[in-house]
């Protein structure tokens, strides 16, 4: 997994994770470690994002033109 282009692999770590395609969703299923690495990078530039009221979903209470130049691509 990559983040702004950036692996969020640590050296040696084993990222292979099973894979299931859902082409009718619009939501994205990652592992749970996966998660808090993202979650991690999403709070150093929106350290207003709640990821705690919802295990599963982070959200902020700002409109999306705001929020999308803070976050970077997410890549598989």
């Amino acid at each position: 997994m990559n983040y702004g282009g950036q692996s969020m692999q640590k050296p040696g770590e084993d990222t292979s994770y099973p894979a299931i395609i859902d082409t009718g969703s619009s939501q994205l299923s990652i592992p749970p470690d996966v998660f808090e690495k993202i979650r991690e990078q999403w709070a150093k530039n929106l350290p207003e994002l709640d990821c705690k009221s919802d295990k599963t979903f982070c959200h902020v209470q700002k409109p999306c033109e705001e929020v999308a130049p803070k976050v970077k691509p997410v890549g598989f």
